[in-house]
């Protein structure tokens, strides 16, 4: 049975269809877990690492590779996958893409070779592509409008809870068995939801059978892929080397091309026009600031904890989850926005991200070594975000007809991961000018001929200083090091914050209230 749920008041008529869910609560838990799956393989890398790396001898540019190889072909696919989805089914395209991501992650688990975990991670990042911009798209479509605002909600909290609970499963698989583990049990997982996705998730897709853009498909993979690769590579090798300047001077080429294809064609990919609207504008810069943030302050989390507090991967990744507590929050978002508007949410929420910036930024500057460091100013962060994470979402959905639902979640979902890797390589790189310019000075004065390794890598130089009797003095300056690169690396993040909130303070319309979802009015 299909049907064409009723247009919200004053709304123009919804042209997509979807058959109607058996079960709603189930298709929406389906719906999050699958996208807190993808989250976790891209976030439970960082775990898998350096094990991964002992086992299969690999050098630092392979483990980087394993690293990238996933979220690279995830944001470079995002686009044209949502658009396949419109034309020919979100509920295949998610089948098929768990189908792919089963076959490779049950290689990876298995693989002998570097390379071979670096092909089975980029197999992965293309069933990624192909069940990310479908769970979005099938809650907006299959969902009548008054339960479709909690439901993003949820959403929206399970791509940070995905990632945390997969670094949590990836590291208490490292520490408990090894780096193999993890791959397997994500398997098990996919294979689960595969089963949950047909007997839950119904199909929708566009009424219109659109053209295909091949150019626009094309070019926006070509312009993506580039400038990721551009800025994940750029902390490894430098910003000036030519393993990232070729990337994301064709990166820039394509994307230019992309933008003026789009313009003149009758039947585009993305209608980049949408952009220029203050809603879709607006809501596209809060999520790619507030991602930008949240994986920031996750990469700088390992590094404060690992290397001033002296925690293992497993104890840096379950020091982060009180301050994660805050995303329990997430669900009062979108009450808030129905009470006080969508702009004073999302702005005032973003506010409350920059003062937790700026609390952890002014702990570090004083040189407080403690957990609370953290975890305080993190709290902060992490609350803003919940409160204002959905509201953006759903924005951008309201923005586009639900034909194109799949392109516009695709939007939504490559806003995250584009954000999450600029914000690890800009914090990556903050880190390590902060760290390098403290250090500095003290280099000579390090016992053992090991200024240089002091200079270059903290997490080698604690490992030598605490073996020797004389080291005591350089280790603290390897720590103020640390703390130097975390306060400079978070007063970035907070200026980012902060030209978000003006921003989208200045691109929002003044009043966007959304109505009260039902199901929230008949919990109270």
């Amino acid at each position: 049975m299909t049907t064409k749920h009723a247009p919200e008041q004053g709304a123009p008529p919804r042209a997509g269809t979807a058959t109607l869910p058996r079960y709603p609560r189930a298709m929406v838990a389906t719906s999050c877990a699958l996208i807190g799956m993808i989250m976790g393989l891209t976030a439970g890398a960082i775990a898998l690492v350096p094990d991964l790396g002992r086992d299969l001898r690999a050098s630092q540019s392979d483990v980087q590779w394993v690293t990238d190889a996933f979220p690279l072909l995830v944001a470079a696919l995002l686009l044209p996958a949502g658009a396949f989805l419109d034309r020919h089914g979100r509920r295949r395209g998610m089948v098929i893409g768990l189908v792919v991501l089963i076959v490779a992650l049950a290689g990876t688990s298995v693989a002998t070779s570097v390379d071979g975990v670096i092909a089975c991670r980029a197999l992965a990042g293309v069933g990624g592509a192909l069940i990310f911009p479908g769970t979005l798209a099938t809650i907006t479509v299959a969902l009548p409008p008054e339960r479709r605002t909690t439901a993003i909600g949820f959403w929206a909290a399970s791509t940070v809870v995905g990632g945390t609970v997969g670094l949590v499963v990836c590291a208490v698989g490292v520490e408990l068995v090894s780096w193999r583990a993890p791959f397997a049990v994500f398997c098990g997982i996919a294979i689960l939801l595969l089963l949950l996705t047909l007997a839950t998730v119904p199909e929708s897709r566009a009424d219109e059978d659109v053209p295909a853009d091949r150019v626009g498909a094309w070019t926006s993979i070509v312009a993506v892929g580039g400038l990721v690769l551009a800025v994940t590579e750029g902390p490894v090798h430098g910003w000036l080397s030519a393993t990232t300047v070729v990337p994301a001077l064709i990166g820039a080429t394509m994307l230019v091309v992309f933008v003026a294809w789009e313009l003149r064609v009758s039947h585009p990919l993305l209608d980049v026009r949408l952009f220029a609207e203050g809603r879709f504008g607006a809501a596209t810069t809060a999520l790619f600031v507030l991602f930008f943030a949240h994986f920031a302050l996750f990469f700088l989390a390992f590094q404060y904890q690992g290397y001033v507090l002296g925690r293992s991967t497993l104890e840096c990744t379950l020091g982060a989850l009180p301050p994660l507590g805050a995303f329990a929050f997430t669900p009062l978002g979108p009450v808030l926005a129905a009470r006080f508007g969508r702009r004073r949410l999302v702005t005032g929420a973003m506010a409350i991200s920059v003062a937790g910036a700026v609390l952890a930024a002014g702990m570090g500057a004083a040189g407080t070594a403690t957990y609370w460091t953290f975890a305080a100013g993190a709290a902060l962060v992490w609350l803003g975000m919940a409160l204002a994470m959905s509201t953006p979402t759903e924005m951008i959905i309201e923005a586009v007809p639900p034909e194109k639902h799949g392109v516009a979640s695709a939007v939504n979902d490559l806003a995250r991961e584009l954000a999450a890797a600029v914000g690890i390589a800009v914090a990556g790189s903050a880190f390590n000018t902060g760290y390098r310019s403290s250090v500095d000075d003290h280099v000579a004065e390090v016992p053992g001929g090991l200024g240089r390794t002091v200079l270059e890598s903290p997490a080698a130089a604690l490992a030598a200083l605490e073996r020797r009797p004389d080291g005591a003095a350089s280790v603290a300056v390897v720590h103020d090091g640390v703390l130097a690169g975390w306060t400079w690396s978070l007063v970035i993040m907070a200026g980012v914050l902060l030209v978000g909130v003006v921003v989208v303070r200045a691109r929002c319309p003044a009043g966007g209230t959304t109505a009260l979802p039902r199901d929230l009015v008949d919990a109270r």
